[in-house]
This record gives C-alpha cells, structure tokens and sequence, in this order.
C-alpha cells in the first residue's frame, strides 16, 4: 500500500488522505555507538494515531520522498563524531522494508580527520575535511521526475609548523572556532554529485561513482579530478 510520511518537525499540511502516516526522528535511549536515537513510524485513522514500527538508530534529518504507487522513501542527512573523526552520510530509507539495514541504503559519506589527524599524529594520516550539510531536489533528466544532488565540500592538505600549532591550540580547553586546524587546509572545493530517481531508489550520474570511491579512499586522485 502506499504511505505518506511527513517528519513531525514539519509544520506544512499532509498532502495525504487518511490513513496517513508519520515518521517522527528523535533523541532516545540508545547509547553513541548505537547512534543515539530512532524513528517511531505511526499512523493515523479515525481511533487515533498508533504505531507501526520503531526503527532504532535512525537518527537524521529527512524527507519524504513519494514513489508513485509505492510507499515514500525517507531521503536523510547524517551526521556524527567518533575520537575527533566527522561523519556526513546521505541515506535513503525504506521503512516499508522489516529489517532496517536491508531498507537502508547509503548513497555518499564524506569524512572529517582534521581534528583526528592532531591526536594521531599529522605525519600518519591523510588530513581531509571532507563535509556535507545539505543535498538538493532537482529533475536533472528532464523526465519529470526529481532527482537527488549532493554539493560535497572537500578539503585536503599536508602537516606543516603551522598546522602543527593550530593541533596544539585547539586541544586546549580555551579552543575556538578560530583555533581549528582545518582552516589551515587548501581552499575547498565544492562537488556536485547527482543521483537519478529511476523508479525505486537512487542511482548514480556521470562520475559520480568514482568520486564516492575516492572519498573514502581519501587519495590525491579526488582534488585533483575535481579542480
């Protein structure tokens, strides 16, 4: 059957007719490693509001997705921090699915080691600060359909002296915005990466592909193809 979802946090008009259905992102009783939180995926009829499922550790920002004829999926912005590593992630979701991790399914990551790299070490790691804050819905085919656009800002750089100083600055308990290191990385670049809506989910564009093996193989190749 098909569904609507529509985030809790949204303020606009269900376009849906009853039954309608909600998926609603919140902090819970899940540790870190556990992602925090989850969605409560409720529908709504004439006795009320009741639950249909809980999916823990989905805990991102989303939006409904409508397939025609199928359920929404649920297009999420993660993000997270592990020992001074970032993590950004696009996910799509499909909550009709029982099992979470097979209706799951990531589209990007990008990573954040600028801080990490300070306590490991700036010699023995690759610096990158590699981030995502938003992705956009455009029809990029032209087939009426909207398709998902991921802007990635990258950076990458090498250890120097000063990078050295700014590890040492931003591990003191005075560290501001001004202290962190990555700003002493080359300038960003933005990329675009496209995904088509072909029917069911999202597939990828162009070289997009590649662009997602090198973002998490963090080389050279990345800034090099994208400048």
């Amino acid at each position: 059957a098909s569904s609507c979802f529509e985030l809790a946090s949204r303020a606009k008009p269900s376009p849906c007719t009853i039954p309608a259905e909600m998926a609603m992102t919140f902090w819970g009783c899940e540790s870190h490693a556990e992602n925090y939180g989850g969605t409560l995926v409720v529908t709504q009829s004439a006795q009320g509001w009741q639950q249909l499922a809980y999916r823990a550790g989905l805990n991102a920002v989303c939006e409904a997705y409508p397939r025609p004829g199928r359920n929404d999926l649920l297009l999420c912005l993660w993000a997270d921090q592990h020992q001074g590593s970032a993590f950004y992630r696009v996910d799509v979701v499909d909550l009709s699915v029982p099992e979470l991790e097979k209706g799951w399914k990531e589209l990007v990551e990008a990573r954040d080691n600028s801080i990490e790299a300070c306590y490991a070490g700036v010699d023995d790691l690759p610096i990158v600060s590699h981030q995502i804050d938003h992705a956009e819905l455009v029809d990029l085919d032209h087939d009426g359909k909207l398709d998902l656009v991921v802007p990635v800002r990258a950076q990458k750089g090498r250890a120097t002296a000063d990078y050295r100083a700014a590890c040492t600055a931003a591990m003191e308990p005075t560290t501001t915005k001004a202290d962190d290191p990555a700003r002493l990385l080359p300038k960003p670049v933005v990329v675009k990466l496209t995904f088509r809506f072909a029917g069911q989910s999202f597939v990828p564009m162009g070289i997009t592909s590649t662009v997602q093996r090198w973002l998490h193989q963090e080389n050279d190749a990345f800034l090099a193809a994208v400048n």
